[in-house]
């Protein structure tokens, strides 16, 4: 039943893939059953077969079938079974950052509609997801690292770009770092590998305009140009300080101020005794 849940219906003497209401049904259904049974056993039955399909398969384009696998997996996923979920995040992560990387291109002008609507909701909703459910410690740094990576990467990405579309892709990423931060105890000693991938964020949320609006009891920042060795020259660009009404989505504004409360200092121990 699982092999054949990707029917196809021909056309002009064609074979076309179709995508009824029937089969994404059956695929929620699918993510509904191994939620509830949350056997590790089960998943490993079940996303493999999903990841197929995403990455080589009948969902590896832009469509509402890869809209609901990719919302299946990171479902499963949350479930914190390590191979599943190793698999699982590493697939949202490569799939996030391709969507960056064609910024700017004559292929992104002909997308599908889906293809945004992956970018915008789907996956920052499976990050967000997972980074809510996960319970095991282990993962669970293991998931802060990689997504203040990505984020990294995004940053760094979009830098390449001349600073384009920096907000759009960082931004949707931040809830679920929030989440991903909220039981981080930034007084314990911090490996410097997460310190600087915390710097490298606030750098990009400074560079982007993230930050939540600056009170009006506050003087205004002017915008400058620096450059930062650890994530790439950027004498080009202008660190921008918000002094008017938010430009972007109020739930980043309140996950900056979250993570915020989960950051640890970002100047090390020895710098401060030496100033």
């Amino acid at each position: 039943m699982i092999v054949h849940l990707w029917p196809y219906q021909f056309q002009d003497g064609k074979e076309k893939q179709a995508t009824p209401v029937v089969q994404l049904n059956v695929i929620r259904l699918l993510a509904d059953l191994n939620v509830s049974i949350n056997k590790s056993e089960v998943v490993d039955m079940i996303l493999p077969l999903f990841i197929e399909s995403l990455e080589e398969g009948d969902a590896s384009t832009p469509s509402s079938l890869r809209l609901r696998i990719l919302d299946a997996a990171s479902r499963m996923a949350s479930l914190g079974f390590e191979k599943s979920y190793r698999e699982t995040v590493v697939l949202m992560t490569r799939s996030y950052l391709s969507k960056l990387s064609s910024v700017g291109s004559a292929e992104s002008k002909t997308l599908a509609p889906e293809a945004t609507t992956e970018r915008v909701e789907t996956l920052p909703a499976g990050f967000l997801l997972i980074a809510s459910k996960l319970a095991n410690a282990k993962l669970r740094s293991d998931y802060r690292h990689r997504l203040l990576s990505l984020c990294s990467d995004v940053g760094l990405a979009a830098e390449s770009k001349s600073g384009r579309s920096g907000a759009d892709f960082l931004g949707p990423l931040l809830p679920a770092v929030a989440e991903i931060c909220s039981d981080f105890d930034p007084t314990l000693d911090v490996e410097p590998s997460i310190l600087k991938l915390f710097r490298n964020l606030w750098f990009y949320v400074a560079l982007f305009g993230l930050a939540p609006p600056i009170q009006k009891n506050q003087p205004q920042i002017k915008s400058v140009s620096t450059t930062l060795n650890s994530v790439g020259s950027m004498g080009a660009l202008a660190l921008q300080a918000v002094g008017g009404p938010y430009m972007w989505n109020t739930q980043w504004s309140a996950a900056v101020q979250r993570i915020a409360q989960g950051t640890p200092p970002l100047v090390s121990r020895s710098v401060i005794m030496l100033a």
